[in-house]
């Protein structure tokens, strides 16, 4: 319901609501609905990327929430590679 709020005040695309929706994907992934979880995660880090750039910190947060997701999900590899994306891009 806030996630919703915010997209109707500020905009799908606002940096605000894009954090709503990383929290919204972080209570998902707590309660084990990690479909639901990727998908919201993916959404944020591709609105990041187009509203904020493919190097901001909070691009590269979305990245590693990502990360640690496909972790959890025993899919080290392509958690690796993700990982290994946002600290090359931090420094």
């Amino acid at each position: 319901e806030a996630l919703e709020k915010r997209k109707a005040r500020l905009g799908e695309d606002h940096p605000k609501t894009l954090s709503s929706l990383n929290y919204l994907a972080l209570l998902l992934t707590a309660q084990e609905r990690v479909a639901e979880a990727k998908d919201l995660f993916c959404e944020a880090l591709e609105k990041r990327k187009a509203r904020l750039g493919e190097d901001h910190p909070k691009t590269l947060s979305s990245l590693n929430y990502l990360a640690l997701l496909l972790t959890a999900q025993e899919r080290v590899a392509e958690a690796k590679d993700l990982f290994c994306e946002a600290l090359e891009k931090r420094k």
